[in-house]
């Protein structure tokens, strides 16, 4: 398992961010805790210690139940591998959406 991640407030915006096509996020209710997002694209999912799946930009983890739901924007480098999970995923909860 990954390390757990933070939010952390007044993050600079990553600039490879900027120009994201997508977005993910996960249904926590469909998640089975398979990991297998995480090891397929760490720069964006996180298995924490609750067992569930979680997506993050960076530091700051997104769908974090203790903060506002949200998605986490997806670098070009981690669209194939992201879209790969999201297809992959056995609890079908890996969402994935044009980033507006």
């Amino acid at each position: 398992m990954s390390q757990i991640l933070t939010h952390g407030p007044g993050q600079p915006a990553d600039p490879a961010l900027a120009d994201a096509h997508i977005r993910v996020w996960i249904d926590h209710d469909l998640c089975t805790g398979d990991g297998i997002c995480e090891d397929t694209c760490p720069e964006v999912f996180v298995i924490r210690d609750d067992g569930i799946a979680y997506v993050h930009e960076g530091d700051r983890v997104m769908n974090d139940p203790d903060r506002r739901v949200d998605a986490a924007r997806v670098s070009h480098r981690h669209e194939e591998a992201v879209l790969w999970a999201a297809q992959h995923c056995p609890g079908e909860c890996i969402f994935v959406e044009p980033a507006a």
